[in-house]
């Protein structure tokens, strides 16, 4: 069986990030189906399998949408398209889209026309619907190269955005959230690792693949890029506020934070792990003698190796969890 798999690739990520994506999905393809044969095209992976790979295909974050496909030339195209659409029209309706790119005697639209009424010519009992059709066939042409789709199936990241419900951890009272913020919001991001919430944040990284590190680390997305909250669905927030000030402050909000004291400094900012009491003694080579003669507790970051102390910026935060705690 032929798969078209669409890759959730889009025109602002970098090359590298899209590269990454593709490789990523079909890295994950070979692990679930070992003896599916994979090509590339821009945007698209194509996967044969001798057997139906739907279900582990459906499983990939990266994917925007997938379909069983027949292959075939472009000069046998219209009898591809009849043989394989035709079983399934009997009494319905039907849509033909067609996507091309390549040089081409015909439009786009001049060919949906034009398979839609030989598919009308071969099966009466159907009928053309342009809104609201029962069956969706698809045709994709690059140069000579065609498939045919007579189905379409949402990927994961696509399903889960059209589903209704609050953000994942929204009403979550006995757990709190973990975070996976975008490059767009590193400020936020060192704010929530400063009130003591585990918070990772990404750059460069293509929003598919935050998307999958945020599924498998249970962490919820925070971005102001509106099409990838979307698409998150119930695992991303849209976060609306200008200053960090103010989305700190719809964070907390959204998801019924109440940060302490307590918690204040107690995540690295830099690689948001927990940070753990050193002795006096054991820093003095490690930080100015000012600041060693002024401070006598500390913690370090032990993957980072770097040094804390309750200095200014320590009072700087405390005055915001005051203004947070007032509301």
């Amino acid at each position: 069986m032929l798969y078209v798999v669409r890759c959730s690739e889009r025109g602002k990520e970098p090359h590298a990030a899209k590269n990454k994506l593709r490789n990523d999905i079909a890295d994950r393809l070979r692990k679930a189906v070992p003896t599916a044969e994979i090509t590339f095209d821009t945007g698209r992976i194509y996967v044969e399998a001798d057997r139906d790979i739907a279900r582990e295909i459906a499983a990939i974050h990266g994917v925007t949408s997938f379909s069983p496909a027949v292959a075939c030339d472009i000069d046998d195209l219209d009898r591809c398209f009849l043989e394989t659409v035709q079983p399934c029209v009997h009494n319905k309706s039907f849509r033909v889209k067609v996507r091309r790119t390549g040089k081409h005697s015909f439009s786009s639209n001049a060919k949906a026309a034009a398979l839609g009424a030989a598919l009308l010519e071969r099966e009466p009992t159907a009928r053309v619907d342009l809104t609201q059709p029962e069956c969706v066939f698809t045709v994709e042409i690059r140069d000579r190269s065609c498939v045919v789709c007579t189905s379409i199936t949402a990927g994961i990241d696509y399903a889960d955005a059209e589903k209704e419900g609050h953000v994942a951890g929204e009403n979550a009272a006995d757990t709190e959230p973990r975070f996976l913020v975008d490059a767009m919001l590193g400020t936020l991001a060192s704010r929530l690792r400063a009130f003591g919430y585990d918070t990772a944040w990404r750059r460069d990284t293509a929003d598919s693949l935050l998307l999958r590190e945020a599924h498998e680390e249970g962490r919820i997305v925070l971005t102001q890029d509106r099409e990838l909250s979307e698409i998150g669905g119930t695992s991303a927030m849209f976060v609306h506020g200008k200053t960090a000030e103010e989305q700190l402050r719809e964070v907390m909000d959204r998801f019924h934070l109440t940060p302490s004291e307590e918690n204040l400094f107690t995540r690295c900012s830099l690689c948001n792990a927990v940070l753990v009491p050193i002795e006096k003694s054991a820093v003095q080579d490690r930080i100015p003698q000012r600041v060693f003669d002024t401070y006598n507790e500390y913690w370090t970051c032990r993957p980072c190796d770097k040094v804390y102390w309750k200095g200014s910026h320590h009072g700087e935060m405390l005055a915001a969890l005051r203004s947070l705690q007032k509301g």
